[in-house]
């Protein structure tokens, strides 16, 4: 169809729906030689409007008197949604539109017409993104051999600008925040756009960054995180219950921690310097085992799980302790101190 109307590939979209169309318009032997338009609407086909993809068709538009009345365009295809008797036609902006006619142009003769369309709203999708393509590559940019939509450019230092386009959504990517800038300006000055900042979502997909830098990472690297934290662990368990929250705390990043969380080692290890001379004391006393829980709500940000502590004591000294994370997501807090007294209950028993 393309070939015959001597139309460019870019029109590839209309010639699908113009084929489409014209199938649910004929006759099939799998429903009785009947036409899909008489099977489903129960409407019986009306082929006295069809036309051949690609002829020279005329566009109504309302000019003044000695001003043409029409003008000339190619058949598309057929608009979605009109009926097929209507022969009134409605110009749209620069580009008219007819009833039968989905996406026409105003100069036959040359599809690459002088006047571009200034934007989405004025021109079909194959119109923009061939606009929006020739401006791309007029920058250096290459477009994926894999998706059509992405489009790269390697900078002498090797390193890369992606460009991610959505229908008439972009999103940047560049490892200098230079460079993003400098592709937005260019852009701006060729359409319309409106900058939404760093992206948060796209396509439904929530994005996160991880803000570390290089030199935060070299840091860490040589400071004995896990060490600290083992040391820490093994003071709570024998002889420092007072340390049971917030070990619980800083135990939760030893995969991945930051400088922010080896300063609350450092305080933690403060902290234990300046209380050398407090201890468990055990004495003679006739109170028998007594325990205490508590928990908070969903404190833990990350993964809005409770804190759940327990602490029990015989003869007024502390013989068992704990502070953790409840495995599950309580809805309330009275869920929380239900699941609070339970495993305490189960560590008295």
């Amino acid at each position: 169809m393309l070939s015959n109307a001597n139309l460019p590939k870019s029109f590839w979209a209309e010639a699908a729906s113009t084929a489409y169309f014209l199938i649910n318009q004929s006759p099939s032997v799998a429903i009785e030689k009947k036409t899909p338009q008489e099977v489903w609407p129960g409407n019986p086909a009306d082929f006295s409007d069809l036309k051949i993809f690609g002829c020279p068709v005329y566009a109504h538009v309302d000019n003044e008197k000695l001003e043409p009345r029409s003008i000339k365009c190619v058949f598309l295809g057929y608009k979605a949604g009109v009926k097929r008797t209507r022969r009134e036609t409605k110009p749209l902006r620069k580009y008219a539109e007819a009833d039968l006619v989905a996406y026409a142009l105003n100069v036959v003769e040359d599809i690459d017409a002088n006047q571009e369309p200034s934007n989405y709203s004025e021109a079909s999708p194959a119109q923009w993104y061939k606009r929006f393509d020739s401006f791309m590559t007029s920058y250096d940019f290459k477009r994926s051999s894999f998706e059509n939509c992405v489009y790269f450019k390697k900078n002498s230092d090797g390193s890369f600008v992606y460009l991610l386009l959505y229908v008439d959504d972009m999103l940047i990517a560049a490892k200098d925040k230079g460079e993003i800038r400098t592709v937005k300006a260019q852009l701006s000055e060729e359409i319309e756009m409106k900058d939404l900042g760093p992206a948060k979502k796209i396509l439904g997909m929530k994005i996160l960054r991880d803000r570390k830098s290089d030199d935060k990472i070299e840091y860490m690297s040589h400071v004995p995180f896990s060490s600290a934290v083992g040391s820490l662990m093994y003071a709570m368990v024998c002889s420092c219950p007072n340390l049971s929250c917030a070990v619980s705390a800083i135990s939760r990043y030893m995969p991945n921690p930051g400088k922010e969380h080896w300063k609350a080692v450092q305080w933690i290890l403060r902290y234990l310097q300046d209380t050398t001379d407090v201890c468990l004391q055990f004495g003679r006393t006739r109170d028998e085992v007594i325990g205490y829980v508590d928990a908070d709500f969903a404190r833990d940000l990350d993964r809005r799980r409770s804190l759940i502590g327990y602490v029990f004591t015989i003869g007024g000294c502390t013989i068992s302790w704990k502070a953790t994370l409840q495995n599950t997501i309580t809805l309330s807090t009275t869920e929380a101190e239900y699941i609070a007294i339970i495993e305490a209950c189960k560590e008295a028993i």
